[in-house]
């Protein structure tokens, strides 16, 4: 998936999870210490499907570009609003203008805690229909961890 901006650690999360998951399987599934799927009671389709559905759900916020393009959107309509109405009949005078910016970035907070919640909702509704493969996935991540410590370490 493209994104204008890779230093953001949940655009990678967002990015990288399947790829990560299924790399870190591919290359690492005969190693003794690495988690099995029999141990977890999971098949590698029923794994696949579960990585398939969770990065569709991270990926659903879209990208950083399009993301700020609807902030942009929302955080305008007030002041399109305000501009519609005549000066003289403006409540606070000038300071309209600037209560309508605020109230744009008390729009765009909004909109962008429930976009966040509902991401959560769905991963979470995900991860309760699909314990088995949650905790596959999370052992293999913890793995990963372990891996990266191990070579910071050394």
């Amino acid at each position: 998936m493209f994104t204008t901006n890779n230093s953001q650690a949940a655009d990678r999360y967002a990015d990288d999870y399947m790829n990560r998951i299924e790399n870190a399987i591919s290359r690492h599934y005969d190693e003794e210490d690495f988690p099995k799927m029999d141990s977890f009671d999971v098949e590698r389709n029923e794994l696949s499907d579960y990585l398939f559905d969770k990065q569709a759900i991270l990926d659903s916020e879209g990208t950083e570009r399009s993301r700020y393009t609807i902030y942009g959107i929302i955080m305008v309509i007030p002041i399109v609003v305000v501009a519609a109405i005549p000066d003289k009949s403006l409540p606070y005078g000038k300071m309209t203008v600037l209560i309508a910016i605020l109230i744009g970035i008390i729009l765009c907070v909004a909109f962008r805690l429930v976009q966040k919640t509902l991401i959560n909702l769905r991963v979470g509704k995900l991860d309760t229909r699909k314990k088995e493969c949650k905790s596959y996935a999370d052992a293999v991540g913890a793995f990963l961890a372990d891996r990266l410590e191990g070579r910071d370490a050394s």
